[in-house]
């Protein structure tokens, strides 16, 4: 469940800014994408119940070991842990933001949409104080996965939103990918500088030693992410060159393949964040 959990926020995250970012760019530069009107608090609400899963899990445990009722329990995790009290702060939050994002027009005024877009960056700056680097280096560990939260969350929003919310198959796309192409070349490399500095901290042999569970998944996960480089690549430059000689070429189908192996990558990832760190 907490592994479930863990693939749900990664993809609420994603969904979540994904859409926003595409609301806060002129019609003109992005194509013509239909978000349902309960997409985006959707979203939001997906991150609040998905990163409450693991606290229920964590007080079931404390409510057993310490022979207390549950509720005990899970009132002393949600004040006492760093967990808990990360949530009770994400759930503030996302609860102000799914109030915006109801009562403000944020499909037809891009400032509205940019304002929801930098407040939902919160929960990547909360509970990147939960991971793994940041136990283990709270300024620089927590501030590179910010960095490494942040890059993917923007490059594969954007993917997943114009992959599979876009109406019609050609309509501004070339202007799309004029800005998105750079971004998520940007994006890539931030994660991948920010993922080294993630690694010296988590995984200091890797990948010079692979005996534990966690260089184990972290190689599986490196292995999932060249088919991804790839696809980009395609996305990128060898599709916008076949665009121009054909203009009904169907881009969304290899945005979607590519949108299909991010997920596949989110799904190690959440094995990645229960995994015991090398010792």
């Amino acid at each position: 469940m907490v592994i479930l959990s863990h693939l749900l926020f990664y993809t609420g995250c994603s969904v979540l800014i994904g859409g926003l970012l595409m609301l806060a760019v002129p019609p003109s530069q992005r194509p013509p994408v239909h978000l349902p009107k309960g997409w985006l608090p959707g979203a939001a609400l997906l991150l609040i119940i998905s990163s409450f899963m693991p606290l229920l899990e964590l007080a079931t445990y404390a409510a057993e070991e310490a022979g207390t009722d549950f509720g005990t329990a899970l009132l002393n995790v949600l004040l006492h842990f760093k967990h808990g009290q990360v949530w009770l702060l994400l759930t503030g939050s996302l609860l102000f933001l799914i109030i915006f994002l109801l009562l403000a027009d944020i499909r037809h005024t891009p400032a509205a949409a940019r304002l929801a877009l930098v407040w939902s960056t919160v929960p990547i700056v909360l509970t990147s104080w939960t991971g793994h680097a940041a136990s283990l280096a709270p300024v620089s560990g927590w501030l590179s996965h910010i960095l490494h939260f942040l890059a993917v969350c923007v490059w594969t929003g954007v993917l997943y939103t114009g992959a599979w919310l876009t109406q019609g198959r050609t309509t501004n796309w070339r202007a799309f990918l004029h800005w998105y192409t750079p971004l998520s070349i940007s994006c890539v490399l931030a994660l991948t500088a920010a993922g080294l500095v993630l690694m010296h901290y988590t995984a200091p042999n890797y990948p010079f030693s692979l005996d534990g569970l966690y260089e184990k998944t972290l190689l599986l996960k490196h292995i999932l992410f060249f088919p991804v480089l790839g696809l980009g690549f395609v996305n990128g430059f060898v599709i916008p060159k076949r665009m121009r000689l054909d203009a009904e070429f169907d881009v969304l189908r290899w945005m979607r393949v590519e949108s299909i192996l991010v997920l596949a990558v989110f799904i190690t990832t959440a094995f990645l964040s229960e995994s015991p760190l090398p010792m």
